[in-house]
């Protein structure tokens, strides 16, 4: 791949990620080249600041001047299809209790080289996300990316599941999670899943269907949901099941880096303390499908909309591990 004095969108990045991630999946390139062809697709947004695709994920990373911050780009609209469904049209609810730029860059020093403006490129070049390096700064640099500005990582209790979910949320992992209430994961496919995440403006409200809506995410991976039920499947049945008191939208196919699935849209309409809101159901898992994610964000605005996004492109699972 040629890409010298072109000039790089991040959208055109993600499609040559892709593409890469293809090849290396298919054992058509090796990991050497897929690195020395990824270490390319670094772009400068109009801030000055460098982005970087991630080798495990795919995920964009800005340099901060010490520290790789994993962030979503400015006015930038991922692809492939990563992005929340639109949503569907309302209808009333019957109360049913819910579980809770184009910029600049240059390529100009062949496949194992790279000179940047300013003469910073090569320093970012040796600090891209998931590259092994034997400098102890490049090491520093390497190691886990820092959350987004405003958001916290959170991990179930072994660390086997995560995702960004804002700093202010409360959260529960593990039992906790899954024992909050009968509807959940473990209750419906009678089988213990310890990878379980709650999170919420107000974990109170988020389980009392009495109390005032407010934004928040459940989510699990599992392998046993994975054997037993397809990604259809698992976007509208047990917990995801909101057919008695929301319109369901029409299920889309989700991808990010190396996970894929479905994810669709129910609308609910406003009933006694609640605001209308949507909730996202998603399932999604990596190549293999050796364990699956599933989820369920609530939105009641624009801005839940796009902390459901940041979700959506942050949360990871070891599937060795669960």
């Amino acid at each position: 791949m040629d890409f010298e004095g072109h000039e790089m969108t991040f959208q055109e990045a993600d499609r040559c990620y892709a593409d890469l991630k293809r090849q290396l999946d298919a054992g058509q390139i090796s990991p050497e080249e897929f690195d020395a062809q990824r270490r390319q697709l670094m772009v400068q947004d109009v801030e000055g600041r460098w982005w970087a695709k991630s080798r495990e994920t795919g995920d964009w990373h800005y340099h901060d001047g010490s520290a790789w911050v994993r962030s979503t780009p400015p006015s930038y609209r991922p692809s492939p299809q990563t992005t929340l469904p639109s949503s569907a049209p309302t209808q009333d609810r019957n109360g049913r209790k819910r579980r809770r730029g184009r910029t600049p860059w240059i390529w100009v020093a062949g496949l194992f080289g790279v000179v940047s403006l300013l003469g910073v490129g090569i320093v970012l070049w040796l600090l891209v996300p998931g590259i092994q390096g034997a400098n102890n700064v490049v090491q520093k640099a390497v190691g886990t990316p820092k959350p987004a500005p405003g958001y916290q990582l959170v991990k179930d209790d072994p660390g086997n599941l995560s995702a960004e979910v804002p700093s202010a949320w409360e959260t529960e992992t593990g039992e906790k999670s899954e024992g909050a209430s009968e509807a959940s994961w473990s209750s419906y496919a009678g089988v213990s899943i310890g990878s379980s995440i709650t999170a919420s403006a107000n974990l109170d409200a988020w389980y009392d269907v009495n109390e005032a809506g407010v934004p928040g995410i459940y989510m699990v991976a599992s392998r046993e949901l994975a054997q037993k039920y397809t990604d259809d499947e698992l976007v509208t049945k047990g917990p995801n099941d909101y057919s008695s008191g929301c319109e369901r939208g029409e299920a889309e196919n989700f991808n990010r880096s190396s996970y894929s699935g479905k994810i669709l849209a129910w609308n609910c309409d406003a009933s006694g303390p609640r605001r209308a809101y949507t909730l996202f159901t998603a399932s999604a898992a990596p190549q293999g499908r050796e364990c699956v994610v599933v989820l369920q964000i609530l939105a009641y605005s624009e801005a839940d909309r796009e902390v459901a996004q940041h979700i959506l492109n942050t949360f990871e699972a070891d599937c060795k591990r669960i």
